[in-house]
């Protein structure tokens, strides 16, 4: 149906904001299962003694990020374990399922998977920007969504970074050109060649600012997403999405 692939589309690779997550989390809690198989998992406190000698924090860089991105995908069984009660009851007791009702947890469980694929891009297109430069890991926060056409950055995101690049190359190179001028005039005419070298370190750091990607404007976090149900009466309208459903029960 088109309004399905309409949905998909908005929400497969768009965040969501921590207040959404917030919210989704009230309502459809993960079930509690036996041996904690649901909760994220954390590093073993022996391991994280060990890493405390190394000097290592798990609790920050790559290992955050990619807990973090686990923490959203395992979200994700709270509306699914909801799903499985809805069907298991309906088949024992020979009662309809309100497709209404049904439709609503679809809907959450698309809002959740989205938001984990989009944290998970999110990480890969940091790894890919520090091996560029570390300075530009940041502008892996845009996410392209649909205009990306299935790629990880998009031919806009591509098109700007590769001016950036090009315009660090040019400083680096002429900063090195610099270096070996003035190394070998000060080497021979070190007395005569101050004032010079004064003049172009002056040049060097005011040329160092102008290609700083902290000025660009195309790569702005992206803006709050649009709220992930629509009002009442639009395309996907839920019941279910009127109260706070508790169904938090042991699966044991």
């Amino acid at each position: 149906m088109a309004h399905v692939s309409d949905y998909l589309e908005h929400w497969v690779r768009r965040p969501l904001s921590k207040e959404a997550c917030s919210k989704l989390r009230s309502e459809c809690p993960r079930p509690l299962i036996p041996n904690k198989v649901c909760e994220t998992p954390a590093v073993d406190p022996k391991m994280t003694r060990f890493l405390a000698k190394t000097g290592w924090n798990p609790c920050k860089g790559l290992d955050s990020a990619l807990k973090s991105c686990q923490d959203k995908l395992l979200d994700i069984f709270g509306p699914l374990a909801k799903i499985f009660e809805m069907a298991e009851s309906a088949r024992i007791e020979g009662s309809p399922i309100d497709p209404e009702e049904l439709t609503g947890w679809i809907q959450r469980a698309i809002c959740i998977a989205g938001s984990s694929n989009s944290a998970l891009a999110i990480e890969r297109r940091k790894a890919i920007l520090f091996r560029v430069d570390p300075k530009l890991a940041n502008l892996a926060l845009t996410e392209p969504g649909k205009d990306a056409q299935g790629l990880l950055f998009g031919d806009s995101f591509i098109k700007d970074l590769g001016r950036f690049v090009g315009t660090f190359t040019a400083l680096d190179k002429a900063q090195s050109s610099m270096r070996r001028v003035f190394q070998g005039r000060v080497s021979t005419r070190a007395g005569s060649s101050r004032g010079r070298l004064s003049g172009r370190a002056t040049f060097q750091a005011r040329s160092s600012g102008r290609g700083s990607f902290t000025q660009r404007t195309s790569f702005q976090e992206p803006r709050n997403p649009p709220p992930f149900f629509p009002t009442r009466g639009g395309q996907w309208r839920s019941r279910s999405f009127r109260g706070n459903q508790n169904f938090r029960k042991s699966f044991g």
